[in-house]
């Protein structure tokens, strides 16, 4: 099996915020999908995030698993581009949000599910980068 990505962030944010910006179409395109996003935080939703780069391009299929609100939401996400999510090679990526005392937000993200260690590695690197860009994005 092989190993899941998680990385765990604190926000000076509050979990209000915190929670927007993974929720919200028009904020996750703001961080992480560069081309635009069709996304809704209600559990069997379909949709898909883009990105217009040149290690990734296209819209990836994304299925919302489980929400709680304002606490978690999960989502399966296609590896392959303009590929339906029926039919995709997917992972799993999980988010929790913690209220901290200082009225803060800690953020766990855990992704689970690849099949190749290239996967793997691939997000590693995206996640550093798009997560790195949520820090960005809620300290403006």
């Amino acid at each position: 099996m092989i190993e899941s990505i998680e990385r765990s962030l604190e926000f000076q944010a509050s979990i209000e915020r915190v929670w927007a910006a993974l929720t919200n179409a028009e904020e996750l395109a703001a961080w992480f999908p560069n081309a635009g996003a069709e996304f809704e935080p209600t559990p069997g939703f379909e949709g898909w995030f883009a990105w217009n780069l040149e290690e990734c391009t296209g819209r990836y299929a994304v299925k919302v698993e489980a929400v709680e609100p304002m606490h978690s939401i999960s989502w399966s996400w296609a590896r392959e581009p303009d590929t339906p999510i029926s039919e995709a090679y997917t992972t799993l990526v999980e988010w929790t949000l913690e209220s901290l005392p200082n009225g803060g937000t800690r953020l766990h993200m855990l992704e689970s599910g690849f099949n190749r260690d290239k996967d793997r590695a691939d997000n590693v690197q995206g996640w550093k980068q798009e997560l790195g860009e949520l820090v960005e994005y809620l300290n403006n």
